[in-house]
């Protein structure tokens, strides 16, 4: 895959976020994948869609995703680096935190590798101490 190529799998990867379309989210994975999300589940990565999307499912009972803001990208040869601003609303108990209907604005890093034109592993750094701090 080229940059361009990369570039169109996460933006509608992250369409499909903010959407809130688990469907969508799912058909963006490749078959044989890896989810890693820091904070994120207790259990550590998850290896299938279904685990996946129960991760998901919870998430989008504690937040709305109203927007995600690229900062900056950086690409390799299989993999894209993706800095941005995830914009939400805290409508439940997020990461463990109280929402209370609240908006954040949170910076996430995330680290796509790419196999047969979708993505096979997302590694993600979501700024809690940010998020912690807007939701205190």
């Amino acid at each position: 895959m080229d940059a361009i190529e990369m570039d169109r799998v996460v933006d509608r990867h992250s369409q499909a976020e903010v959407a809130g379309d688990i469907t969508a989210i799912l058909d963006t994975y490749a078959d044989e994948v890896e989810h890693d999300l820091h904070p994120g589940t207790s259990t550590g990565p998850m290896y299938t869609k279904s685990d996946i999307e129960g991760f998901y499912t919870v998430l989008f009972c504690e937040v709305t995703i109203n927007s995600i803001r690229n900062i900056r990208r950086w690409h390799g040869d299989t993999y894209l680096v993706d800095e941005s601003v995830m914009s939400m609303t805290a409508t439940g108990h997020p990461f463990g935190l109280d929402g209370r209907g609240r908006q954040a604005e949170v910076p996430v890093l995330r680290i796509f590798e790419f196999a047969d034109g979708r993505i096979s592993r997302e590694s993600g750094w979501l700024d809690y101490h940010v998020l912690a701090a807007q939701l205190a």
